[in-house]
């Protein structure tokens, strides 16, 4: 366990890794999504949001709401996954909070609009898991909050969504959130390293 706490802040905040060293390590199945722009934005659903072109695209409460949520669209990790955290840009102003949350499942998730046959089965979502930032930050994000530890999840998770939900105690004043950057990983193949860059956004929306 203590090496499923440690690694994420060892893959947002350490120095990349020479090839040569990397050669001699085994490896393990490792990607990433990073939601950041206003497209990425609009695959998913919001409730009292507005989704502007700030900061190339970012999210925030809507004018005179004091709360709102947003929910990505499922995503596959395109491998099976037992490891997940994040790091993300945003700004939260006094009396305002954001909390981040993240749940997975092993089956694939019905269409919008369509019954869920596997909820409540250990195939279907699971609960939701928050991702709560700590003292770590990201070299290649300046600034970036970071999960100081990741989020262990059955071996055969193969979906991930993501969560956030905004909230404010002073009309017009609201978090504001830039981008997200979910990394995920299968920890039962090896030791992992760092491959020989530093997280970086990926394409908006593409799992790298």
């Amino acid at each position: 366990m203590l090496f499923l706490l440690s690694w994420l802040v060892w893959w947002f905040a350490t120095p990349a890794v020479h090839p040569v060293a990397l050669a001699q390590q085994p490896t393990i199945q490792q990607g990433a999504i990073t939601l950041t722009s206003a497209p990425d934005w609009q695959r998913g659903s919001t409730s009292g949001l507005l989704i502007t072109n700030n900061a190339g695209g970012e999210l925030r409460l809507d004018d005179q709401q004091i709360q709102g949520s947003y929910l990505s669209v499922p995503f596959s990790t395109t491998f099976a996954i037992n490891a997940a955290g994040a790091i993300w840009q945003a700004d939260i102003p006094p009396d305002t909070s954001l909390l981040l949350e993240l749940r997975g499942r092993s089956s694939p998730p019905p269409a919008l609009g369509e019954p869920d046959e596997q909820a409540g089965t250990p195939f279907g979502w699971s609960t939701w898991r928050p991702l709560i930032a700590g003292d770590a930050r990201s070299e290649a994000e300046s600034g970036a909050f970071a999960t100081p530890s990741i989020l262990a999840f059955p071996p055969d998770t193969r979906y991930l969504q993501l969560r956030a939900s905004f909230t404010t105690d002073i009309p017009q004043a609201s978090p504001e959130l830039q981008a997200v950057t979910i990394a995920f990983l299968n920890t039962l193949a090896g030791h992992p390293h760092r491959s020989a860059y530093r997280v970086r956004p990926s394409l908006p929306g593409q799992i790298r």
